[in-house]
Order: C-alpha cells, then sequence, then structure tokens
C-alpha cells in the first residue's frame, strides 16, 4: 500500500501482479508508480528497472484507454444512418460542427498516444485510425449535405459514409484488442 500525500492509496501488487486501475486518473498512477519504485531498494537495480517498466506500461495502458474510448464515443455518435436519420437544417450542422470540433481535439492525443506505443502495428494503426477518423466526419459531412440539398439517390454517399465508418470500427476494435489485453 501506498499513500500519497496522505490523500489517495493505491494497492501495489507484489511479484508482478496486476493491479485494476481503470478509474484511477493518470496523475494519480504516475505518483503512486513513482512511490512503488522510489521504494524499492536502491541495491536492487534489475527489480528497480522491472518496476518502472511496469509503471510505464501501466500508465501507457491506461492514457491508451481512454483515447480509445474518446474515439469510440465519437464513432458512436457519428453513426451516418443515425445522422442521416436525423438531418435537419436545424440541427444538423451543429451536430456536425460538434463532431468536427470533438474529432479535432482528439487528433493529437491519439497521435502521441498511440504514435509511442513500443508496437510498431499499434504505431501504424494509430496513424490509420485518426486518418479513418478523418474521413468518417468528412463521409458524414457529405452524406447530411445530399440529404439536406434534396438530391434524389444519396444511396452512394450513404453508403460511402457506411464503409468509411466500418473501416474506423474495425480499425479501433484491433487497437482495442492489442492495448488493453491481458
Amino acid at each position: 500500500m501506498v499513500r500519497l500525500a496522505g490523500q489517495l492509496e493505491v494497492n501495489v501488487p507484489q511479484g508482478g501482479a496486476k493491479a485494476n486501475v481503470d478509474h484511477i486518473p493518470v496523475e494519480a498512477l504516475l505518483l503512486a508508480e513513482e512511490a512503488a519504485v522510489r521504494a524499492l531498494p536502491p541495491e536492487d537495480p534489475d527489480r528497480r528497472a522491472t518496476a518502472a517498466k511496469a509503471a510505464l506500461d501501466t500508465v501507457r495502458r491506461v492514457r491508451t484507454a481512454e483515447v480509445l474510448a474518446e474515439v469510440r464515443t465519437l464513432l458512436n455518435d457519428a453513426t451516418p444512418d443515425r445522422i442521416g436519420i436525423n438531418a435537419s437544417m436545424e440541427r444538423s450542422p451543429a451536430l456536425l460542427a460538434d463532431l468536427r470540433e470533438r474529432h479535432d481535439r482528439l487528433r493529437v492525443p491519439l497521435l502521441t498516444t498511440l504514435g509511442n506505443d513500443p508496437s510498431p502495428e499499434v504505431r501504424h494503426l494509430g496513424a490509420l485510425l485518426e486518418l479513418a477518423l478523418s474521413n468518417v466526419i468528412g463521409a458524414d459531412e457529405s452524406f447530411v449535405r445530399e440529404l439536406l440539398n434534396g438530391k434524389r439517390d444519396v444511396l452512394p454517399v450513404r453508403q460511402e459514409a457506411i464503409e468509411h465508418h466500418t473501416t474506423a470500427m474495425r480499425v479501433h476494435d484491433r487497437l482495442q484488442e492489442m492495448t488493453q489485453g491481458t
């Protein structure tokens, strides 16, 4: 058990066990992991190095989970059929602006978090996911524009939006499997 600033207590597992840290803020994790490493005897450098690596892995896993959760909520809100069904001159501009703003806010954390992963495949998929998200937002905007302009045949634009969305969901799910596995 490590106590930080007399306020937060975190169980630090012994012998390589993993703690459930899914609901602890990243800043608290960093402090707890740093305290756990400092608590190890200085004459045991191998154990300290292993503990430091485990601490970094925990923080990376939590940060990645946070970013991927934001991506998933954006994808859920950007489902083409849902956006199309609710398309209107009154609501759609604000909805699309919100999706675009959320995407813009998420791009850098997505690229930096996944771009610093030790796995080349995760780094590659992270870059693909950012591009796929851009495509989803752009395709949703085109789909709504076609709907609101009264185009007769919106099926090709709808299908394109669905394909972009499906691609982004697949890349997201693959990243989720790779980064949050046991």
